[in-house]
Formats: C-alpha cells, sequence, structure tokens
C-alpha cells in the first residue's frame, strides 16, 4: 500500500504527512517512511520498505517522479500553503535568504501544479486550514481508498488530535500545536520590507493561480529578482554601464516554470547607446541553452523582444540573460519587465 503527499515545503503539507503515517500505523501495524526528489533516491528506499506500506512525500519530484504518477491510478494528495506562506515558512525553517526563498518556492509550485489537475489528486489548500480536523482526516483516509472501520478512524483521530475536543479542533489548531514556527495564514509579512513584499505581490502570488487553474498563465518576474552580473550582491534596481567587454550583464538562476511551452517578453530602455551595441539575450534551463537572440539596438528609448522555449522538467530553473554581444565604450541598459506567457501546457 502507497500513501503519497506531494505538497509545498510549508505546515500544511507537514500535517498531512502526519496524518498519513498515522493513520498508516493504525491500519497496517506500521510503514516505511521515503522522501525523495529523484526516482533513483525513491526506488533504492523502496528497496528497503520489507513489505511494509509505504508513506511517500515530495516537495520538489523531479520529472521522472512526475511523469510516474501522471501515468499511473495511485491516488495521492497535493497540498498547497498560500504563496506569502510558503516563502515565510521556508524563510523560517531553513534559513534561506529572500531570493531564494523565492526560489524554492517556484519550484515546488511550478511541479506541484502538474499534479494538482488529475482525477487521482485530493487538492487541499490553505481553505483547509477552517475545515473540523476530523473531516479532514476522515476525506484524507476515504481518498487513499484504505479499509478503514470505525475503530480503526477512532485510533487515527485519538492519535492526531492528542486529546484535542472532536466537535470543535480545525486543522490550525493542530497544525499550530504540532509545528512552533508556523503561522496563522497571511502573518508572515512582517518578515519582509515593504520592497520586498512587493516583490511577493507581484511575482509569486502569480504562482499560486497555478495551482487554481491550467488555463494560460501570465507570470511576471520582477527585476529585482535578477542577478546583476558585474554587481553580484546588489539587486538589479537601475540602469547598468554597457562600457565593457562583450558579456551577459544580468541574469542567471532566476525562477522556475511548470513544464510547457513559454514565451519571455522582455523589455528594456537604453540610453547613449550612440555606436551602436549588440544586444545577445539567453534562455537556459538548467543546464540547456534554448533560445538566442541577437539585435542591433537603438540609440535611446525602449527596446521589446520576444523568446520562446519549452521547460520539459520543472525541478530545473529558468535562466534569461541579457548582455552585449561585443565590446562597448558608452550607454546604460535598463530592465523595465521580464514577463512570462504560458502558450501550452505539458
Amino acid at each position: 500500500m502507497l500513501l503519497t503527499i506531494f505538497g509545498t515545503p510549508s505546515p500544511l503539507t507537514y500535517w498531512l504527512i502526519h496524518v498519513a503515517r498515522s493513520a498508516a500505523n493504525v491500519i497496517f501495524g506500521g510503514h516505511h517512511y521515503i522522501s525523495a526528489v529523484s526516482l533513483e533516491d525513491m526506488r533504492a528506499a523502496w528497496s528497503e520498505r520489507d513489505g511494509r506500506a509505504v508513506v511517500f512525500h515530495a516537495d520538489i519530484p523531479q520529472g521522472k517522479i512526475v511523469e510516474l504518477f501522471l501515468q499511473s491510478n495511485f491516488p495521492y494528495l497535493v497540498s498547497s500553503d498560500a504563496a506569502l506562506d510558503i516563502v515565510g515558512y521556508a524563510t523560517l525553517t531553513r534559513d534561506l535568504g529572500f531570493r531564494d526563498a523565492l526560489r524554492f518556492a517556484s519550484q515546488s509550485l511550478s511541479i506541484l501544479a502538474q499534479l494538482r489537475h488529475t482525477p487521482h489528486a485530493l487538492y487541499l489548500d490553505e481553505l483547509c486550514y477552517d475545515v473540523y480536523a476530523t473531516d479532514a482526516i476522515q476525506a484524507i483516509v476515504h481518498h487513499f481508498n484504505v479499509t478503514a472501520n470505525a475503530s480503526h478512524m477512532e485510533r487515527i483521530h485519538r492519535t492526531v488530535l492528542r486529546g484535542a475536543d472532536y466537535a470543535s479542533t480545525k486543522v490550525l489548531d493542530l497544525v499550530l500545536q504540532e509545528f512552533p514556527k508556523a503561522r496563522y495564514p497571511g502573518s508572515y509579512a512582517n518578515l519582509y520590507s515593504a520592497t520586498e513584499l512587493s516583490i511577493i505581490n507581484d511575482t509569486i502570488r502569480s504562482y499560486g493561480a497555478l495551482m487554481a487553474s491550467r488555463q494560460i498563465q501570465k507570470i511576471n518576474w520582477r527585476p529585482e529578482l535578477v542577478l546583476d552580473r558585474d554587481n553580484p550582491d546588489l539587486m538589479l534596481d537601475g540602469p547598468r554601464e554597457m562600457t565593457g567587454p562583450a558579456r551577459l550583464m544580468f541574469g542567471g538562476h532566476l525562477l522556475h516554470l511548470p513544464a510547457g511551452a513559454w514565451k519571455a517578453a522582455v523589455t528594456l530602455e537604453i540610453a547613449e547607446n550612440h555606436s551602436g551595441n549588440r544586444l545577445l539575450s539567453q534562455v537556459y534551463v538548467g543546464a540547456d541553452l534554448l533560445q538566442q537572440v541577437t539585435a542591433t539596438l537603438p540609440e535611446s528609448g525602449v527596446f521589446q523582444y520576444e523568446m520562446d522555449f519549452v521547460v520539459q522538467d520543472s525541478f530545473f530553473p529558468v535562466q534569461v540573460y541579457v548582455g552585449i554581444a561585443e565590446g562597448a565604450i558608452e550607454g546604460r541598459l535598463l530592465l523595465i519587465s521580464l514577463t512570462l506567457d504560458r502558450l501550452e501546457a505539458a
């Protein structure tokens, strides 16, 4: 028997793992727990199960695991907290900086969005916090299609609720009790500056919409998230001097995107480019170069271009680079916007 939880690295997911493990112990008399990213690691851990039921969890599974479950009939849970809460909990529990927490959240949401929209998935989001715990547990056990009689359910409730009142205890009550760094939904905002909150609102919340709909999506990547390759410790918060050798001036490991076809739309502002320097822009997914654009930049004004590419595995980051194809003796380059349009889901 296999009980699977795909969930964002946030409190709701960890509570669901606790429920699944408690249910497995009661119904099957024990279990083998696996948390894995790659199919190879999952198989290695599976070989050690020794006939026991398995509780499997992944927050950023690689593409081979995603494909395995999309092609199988195994029921599974998909869980997600609100985008701000995912970023905040990662910051509190994993010692991640702001950019890294955003990347981690975008990676998990991009991958899980592929698993969420199938008949085998029971999707649970932050609305679950307001559900009575006994009702949530009943729905979870039922979805896993395991045989649990009244005695089993009573023991599972007793294990998970730990003496709390069955009639009044909600999921949020248990999450706050079980996980010391968990907070009320929406209350992670004080971890961030006003600028950082603005970036979260403009960028990562777009990813939350991917969980709600399979429709084509537009995602905005704020310029401040882009790495300034001439000044790696700084956010890209203004125009940069083109003077210098041919080089990629900004870009790199940005965020992740769901599998499928995408269009990157880049808007630049150019100033004092009197010698007509040429643009060089590239898109990588992981280590693979998928698209490249070169073009003569205007002397001044706004310049826009697009690059189409396909993401095969959301585990790997999308890297968009912008630079100059030849050395420059003058000129300034400002990244105004970087938007991603989803052309077709995988």
